[in-house]
């Protein structure tokens, strides 16, 4: 290729399109217009990319969240079941003394 139409192949102002010239102003808005294209393309992904991170970031503290609340209510659970043979323990006793009282009238 050939350095003469290289700059016919960039868009640089005098290439011809149809039958004239396109005015380097019109060139320098054309490619403003595609500047902010790109611009605003490349902004909306890194937005997305923000998004994303942030995200990630939410689901690993909910994880963390979620598995400190079934370590906690597995903790309450034992509790409970010791709490309750405890119940039991004294009901049946009770129980117990109840019969004796009982059987003693």
């Amino acid at each position: 290729m050939s350095n003469m139409r290289l700059p016919r192949l960039l868009g640089c102002p005098g290439v011809r399109l149809g039958q004239g010239r396109l005015p380097a102003p019109v060139i320098e808005v054309l490619a403003a217009a595609a500047g902010a294209v790109i611009g605003i393309t490349a902004s909306g992904i890194g937005g997305m990319l923000r998004r994303d991170n942030d995200a990630a970031s939410a689901v690993v503290r909910l994880t963390a969240a979620v598995e400190h609340i079934a370590g906690e209510v597995s903790l309450m659970r034992g509790e409970m079941r010791e709490d309750r043979t405890e119940l039991f323990g004294r009901l049946g006793k009770i129980e117990q003394r109840v019969a004796t009282l009982e059987a003693r009238q």
